[in-house]
């Protein structure tokens, strides 16, 4: 961790701050409020300190939940990773479902039509899954491709998934599996 914090200053700078704050918002919930006389009073109150000593520690030190593999994971006490800046190079990858006719002309499929009963965060995080671990997540691909061949025109010939990176603001595509359609 201290590698990537001397690698991203902003993040230190980041971290300063939201320490402050943090440690305002605490001050002013505990010193401000009667709820210090409140947790004071119970028997357990020792724990109560304890639980926000560590929610504090663990909100200043947790930088880089974007990092994978995480060799230690605070859960659940970590941070918010919806607010979290990743460090560069932001990696975009993405997927589609192509269909191409007997003319050479292609469509895209959105699955999300197709399969919206699975619930889309499900499906998107699944097909997020199977592409980054490509290509020992190709049997379940091609499963899913095949399932398509119900949903394509009379004149398709082929079902593509491809792979999305943009790289330097280039986008790639990569072809990942390939059916043929039997008409």
């Amino acid at each position: 961790m201290i590698e990537l914090l001397s690698n991203n200053k902003e993040f230190v700078i980041r971290g300063l701050l939201e320490s402050v704050f943090l440690l305002a918002t605490f001050y002013y919930i505990f010193i401000k409020t009667n709820i210090k006389q409140y947790v004071k009073n119970k028997k357990n109150f020792l724990f109560v300190y304890i639980f926000f000593i560590i929610l504090f520690f663990v909100q200043i030190i947790d930088r880089f939940q974007y990092n994978y593999p995480q060799n230690l994971d605070f859960y659940p006490f970590m941070r918010f990773a919806m607010y979290q800046a990743a460090a560069e190079p932001v990696e975009l990858i993405s997927y589609r479902f192509i269909v191409e006719n007997l003319e050479g002309e292609i469509r895209e499929i959105n699955l999300t039509n197709i399969y919206s009963s699975i619930g889309l965060p499900s499906l998107s995080s699944r097909f997020d899954y199977l592409i980054r671990n490509f290509p020992t997540t190709k049997n379940e691909i091609l499963v899913w491709t095949n399932s398509l061949k119900y949903f394509v025109l009379e004149n398709d010939i082929k079902i593509t998934v491809q792979k999305i990176e943009i790289i330097e603001k280039k986008v790639q595509y990569k072809n990942l599996v390939e059916v043929l359609i039997e008409n």
